[in-house]
C-alpha cells in the first residue's frame, strides 16, 4: 500500500463525521477503496452496486443519528446535524454515483 494511503488510513468515520476540517482526507480514502473496489467489477456491475451501495450508505446514516443504532459520538454532536441531512440526500436525491456523493459529502 503506498505511503499516502496508509497515511490516510489513521481517518475514522467518527472523524470524518465529527470533525468537518478532516473531510477531505476521509474522502481521499473512501474514494482509493472505491476505485480499488470497482477494478474488479463489469461495469454493468459497478453501476448496479454503486446505487445499491449509495442507497445503504443513507439508511446507515440515519440509522447511526436517528434510529436503533446511534453511535455516541454523534448523540448530540455537530456532526449529528450534518449525518442526517447526507443520509436523507443519498435517500431523496439518489447521486448518480459514489464520486458525486464523496463530493457532496466533503462539501456538507
Amino acid at each position: 500500500m503506498p505511503a499516502r494511503k496508509e497515511a490516510r488510513c489513521g481517518f475514522s468515520a467518527r472523524t470524518a463525521l465529527g470533525s468537518v476540517e478532516h473531510r477531505e482526507g476521509f474522502h481521499a480514502l473512501a474514494a482509493d477503496f472505491w476505485e480499488a473496489y470497482g477494478d474488479g467489477l463489469e461495469v454493468g456491475e459497478l453501476e448496479l452496486v454503486e446505487q445499491e451501495a449509495l442507497l445503504q450508505l443513507g439508511a446507515l446514516m440515519l440509522a447511526r443519528v436517528d434510529g436503533k443504532s446511534k453511535v455516541e459520538y454523534l448523540v448530540g454532536a455537530p456532526g449529528a446535524d450534518d449525518a442526517r441531512e447526507f443520509g436523507r440526500w443519498l435517500l431523496r436525491d439518489r447521486p448518480a454515483s459514489v464520486s458525486a456523493a464523496f463530493r457532496r459529502f466533503t462539501a456538507v
